[in-house]
């Protein structure tokens, strides 16, 4: 009987520690994609101020090219996590209604 009781306590224990580990690993998905995201956006801020205030124009002409990409791929970094994450919120809304649904 006591043998049982331990089962039960250990298979509750392990239980426990695996959906901790669990809810650790779903708050930590989008951790490194979000820095990114706003290190893009910091890097399109810190460049923007740079052109208005520290570059002459006449440099800037020579820039041209290079900055109109740097803002393109920073945009799509940017773009890409916000869908991907809305996105992926509303896949993880639509399986919550379809098990409701089918219960």
């Amino acid at each position: 009987m006591e043998a049982d009781n331990k089962a039960q306590e250990f298979n509750l224990e392990g239980a426990k520690e695996h959906a901790k580990k669990i809810a650790i690993l779903a708050a930590n998905r989008w951790k490194h994609r979000r820095r990114m995201a706003y290190i893009s956006l910091l890097s399109i801020l810190v460049v923007t101020y740079w052109c208005l205030f520290e570059v002459p124009p006449a440099r800037l002409k020579v820039l041209d090219n290079i900055i109109t990409w740097f803002y393109i791929i920073m945009g799509s970094v940017i773009g890409a996590y916000v869908g991907f994450a809305t996105l992926d919120d509303k896949w993880k809304g639509t399986n919550k209604a379809n098990k409701k649904e089918e219960e």
